[in-house]
């Protein structure tokens, strides 16, 4: 395994492993729940979540084509502290793979559909987990246990926070944390990924 930590704070972790035909790439960003404030609760999340909906070089359609059409599988999950996104790809595929994870962690603005209708689909996921009887009891457990700190705070957020949320405010929150020196410096372990 080669660690290497470029000029502006970026650090690149490299493992050969024999014999595969294909790549992962990961990215760890120091960002989450706790980072936010209550009334941009679930802006982690909401990023995670439009990633890969549109850039300026692509709309959702295109990058979705272009995920498929190159056997790339992209995902990306939040927590507390943290959030991840990766792509796994064959390893013929290694520079459309970059090309896509680099403009889903720099892309600052997002397309004004895309917003909406995933305002609408983390709403219903909010939804669902309140009307879950282990997943609220969970949340509650954790609210309580936490009461006070900023480990109390959902991952997905409240109905009223992500209602208010703005799409300039959510831009600006990803500027200020998705940069080179604010990568995941501990990512030294390959993550699981599932297939």
């Amino acid at each position: 395994m080669k660690r290497i930590v470029l000029d502006n704070g970026l650090v690149v972790i490299l493992e050969k492993r024999p014999a595969t035909k294909k790549l992962a790439l990961v990215v760890g960003i120091k960002v989450g729940s706790i980072n936010e404030s209550k009334r941009l609760n679930g802006a982690s999340h909401f990023i995670e979540h439009l990633l890969f909906k549109s850039n300026p070089e692509r709309t959702a359609d295109q990058i979705i084509e272009d995920l498929e059409y190159n056997g790339i599988i992209v995902n990306a999950f939040t927590g507390e502290t943290k959030a991840y996104f990766y792509a796994k790809a064959p390893a013929a595929k290694i520079t459309k793979a970059l090309e896509i994870i680099y403009q889903a962690a720099t892309n600052f603005h997002f397309d004004p559909k895309e917003f909406s209708l995933e305002k609408k689909v983390i709403l219903a996921e909010i939804g669902r987990d309140t009307n879950s009887p282990e997943e609220y009891s969970f949340s509650q457990f954790v609210a309580t246990l936490f009461r006070g700190t900023p480990l109390a705070k959902t991952i997905l957020g409240t109905t009223n926070s992500l209602g208010n949320i703005k799409k300039e405010k959510l831009e600006e929150f990803k500027r200020n944390y998705y940069v080179p020196n604010n990568t995941d410096k501990k990512l030294q372990e390959p993550l699981k990924l599932s297939n």
